[in-house]
Order: structure tokens, then C-alpha cells, then sequence
């Protein structure tokens, strides 16, 4: 199986709203990824799983997903901003500023764009939630 159209397909089903199919799809394309060793790739697929859980209201799986991300390729600023995010709304402010600051002050992207919702939405598509 071609774990670049498994992503692709993930995409395509997370952008209809059925996430649950879209997790399969990530899944197994991550763990193709990592058994390449092409971490980049994996981070790819493993960060919109994360996302896609987070859709299903699983939370805490969801932000394990995302530091597995972030262990794995601790440069994935994504990864910190979609932590920083959910800390806030858990209320935990120390956490969501240490993510937040990390991304802006340590990764090269930074966090300017993660600012604009239009951006966050159509050119990373991310989900509403």
C-alpha cells in the first residue's frame, strides 16, 4: 500500500467530516512512514491523526498522538501551536505559553501565520474545532 494515497485519501475523508475512516488512513500510512524511517513523512500523517481525534472529541489521545509527533521531530510547529491550543482551553495557560513561545522562539516557521485563522484553516487545514 502506498502510504502517500492512504494520507491523501485521510485528507480527503477528514475534509468530508468522516474522521473515523480518516484515522485508519493515518494510521496505517504512519506506520509505513516509520518503518521507512522517513520521519518527516510520518509527522505528517501521525499530526493529522492527531487532529482527526481531536475532531472525535478524543482529546487526551489526541494530544498523546501530537507529543509522539513533536518526540519524534521536535521541530513540528504545528504539532506545538495544536498543544498549546487544547492546553489553553483546559485551562492550563503555563503550558499553552511554553508551546506557544516555543514555536515562535525556537522554530524556524514561527508562529505569525498560526495567528490568522483564514491561513490555519485553508493552507494547513486544519479542522473547526
Amino acid at each position: 500500500i502506498n502510504p502517500y494515497v492512504l494520507t491523501f485519501r485521510g485528507n480527503v475523508l477528514s475534509r468530508l467530516g468522516d474522521y473515523e475512516k480518516a484515522l485508519r488512513d493515518y494510521d496505517v500510512s504512519s506506520n509505513i512512514f516509520i518503518s521507512l524511517r522517513d520521519i518527516a513523512r510520518y509527522s505528517d500523517a501521525r499530526a493529522n491523526y492527531a487532529l482527526a481525534l481531536y475532531q472525535l472529541k478524543r482529546e487526551d489521545e489526541a494530544v498523546k498522538a501530537m507529543n509522539d509527533v513533536i518526540r519524534k521531530n521536535p521541530g513540528y510547529a504545528d504539532m506545538h501551536v495544536a498543544i498549546a491550543a487544547d492546553a489553553w482551553s483546559r485551562g492550563n495557560y503555563v503550558e499553552a505559553l511554553k508551546e506557544w513561545r516555543f514555536t515562535c522562539d525556537r522554530i524556524d516557521v514561527g508562529c505569525e501565520a498560526y495567528k490568522d485563522d483564514e491561513w490555519v484553516s485553508t493552507v494547513r487545514r486544519w479542522p473547526a474545532t
